[in-house]
């Protein structure tokens, strides 16, 4: 023991991270939320105004849509960290209903707060009377089945991510509960090719892939898989190595495989492109988790403002088309029409204040109060 205690000493006064341990809080974990959050308000706004490519150049503003793969980022973490906690307190009392407490604490509120102001207060503001007769859909956490499927009239859709994760812990802890962890691994498995054969059917009958639950199971998977290796015999050992080496081989892969195809909705791209994706976010996290602390990497991701971004990732999210979209109605009936370039440059800007403002405000004067109650089921 007291040789370990030396070797970990030893370690860190070399600038090398500790050889193996992913419990507790992992801080390059808020930078990559970051990142991944970042990510999706780049997609959006790149989309919400396109009046951007006078400043900016057209393959940049192009390469935004890889932005939405942010959403991939966040399944990979959560697959991860989430089935980590499962693990963690498999054999403790009280497994499931400390898990659902603790998950409905941490998203419940918010969401629902978010839908019940949505229908009462929007339709009202945007002139939608079609809201009421879909708001089923989230106040059940099936936001992604009207967009799968093809059903029209469904507004702020983004919510489709959220509504893949509960669908996921709905049935994930009995999955962990039931396995060892050589069947976890093989379960794991199993279910990136479910996701693969999932988005088969999918496509081939007509519908999009994007946003149904299967379909999107490789990066859940991803990084449950994650968790179970972290907590096998070799640990984390050797991960930043195989993380750069695979990230590396990934990137130089998916690169000429946007540029060649992106936009030509080709079947074969749209089965395989999202595995692909889940395995670079998961080399990401390979190397994230396994950073030394004075290595670039790890300096990236402990950007102050990176580390905020993701520590109000949740709020961001979903507050940020409701701004964008309130912003845009209320220039309108005040007769402000935004025309100029330099005109949506500065509602873009305003927009992503506001977003961060709202997110901050919504995490200390709302989020904390439930967050504080999770001690209680642990």
């Amino acid at each position: 023991m007291v040789s370990h205690v030396h070797n970990l000493v030893a370690a860190t006064e070399a600038g090398l991270a500790p050889p193996a341990t992913v419990r507790g809080h992992i801080p390059a974990l808020d930078g990559l939320r970051g990142v991944a959050v970042i990510g999706v308000l780049v997609f959006h706004f790149g989309q919400a105004f396109p009046q951007l490519e006078y400043y900016i150049p057209h393959l940049l503003l192009r390469s935004s849509r890889l932005g939405q793969t942010g959403v991939d980022l966040f399944f990979v973490i959560s697959g991860f960290l989430i089935t980590g906690k499962l693990l963690d307190t498999k054999s403790s009392a009280g497994f499931f209903s400390n898990f659902y407490a603790r998950r409905a604490l941490r998203t419940f509120p918010l969401y629902f707060a978010v839908v019940f102001f949505t229908y009462t207060l929007f339709p009202a503001w945007f002139g939608l009377s079609q809201l009421d007769r879909h708001q089923w859909w989230l106040w059940t956490y099936l936001a992604n089945l009207p967009s799968t499927f093809g059903v029209e009239g469904v507004h702020f859709s983004h919510l489709w991510s959220l509504s893949v994760e509960e669908q996921f812990y709905l049935v994930w802890p009995a999955v962990v509960f039931l396995c060892d962890r050589r069947a976890l691994l093989r379960v794991c498995v199993g279910c990136v090719l479910l996701a693969v054969a999932s988005r088969v059917v999918i496509e081939a009958s007509g519908y999009s892939s994007f946003y149904f639950t299967l379909c999107r199971l490789d990066a859940l998977s991803a990084g449950a898989l994650l968790a179970v290796l972290a907590r096998g015999p070799s640990g984390v050992r050797g991960w930043s190595r195989f993380g750069w080496s695979a990230g590396g081989a990934l990137v130089c892969g998916a690169i000429p495989l946007y540029v060649l195809v992106s936009g030509r909705g080709l079947f074969a791209v749209q089965i395989v492109k999202y595995s692909l994706t889940a395995g670079l976010y998961a080399a990401l996290l390979m190397i994230a988790v396994t950073a030394r602390p004075n290595s670039f990497s790890q300096r990236m991701l402990s950007l102050s403002w990176l580390r905020a971004s993701g520590k109000y990732s949740y709020g961001i999210y979903l507050f940020h088309p409701f701004v964008a979209a309130s912003i845009a109605v209320g220039t309108r009936r005040i007769g402000w029409t935004v025309t100029s370039p330099g005109g949506s440059v500065i509602e873009a800007l305003v927009d992503l204040v506001i977003v961060y403002g709202v997110a901050w405000l919504s995490y200390h004067g709302f989020e904390k109060r439930f967050l504080r109650l999770k001690g209680r089921f642990v």
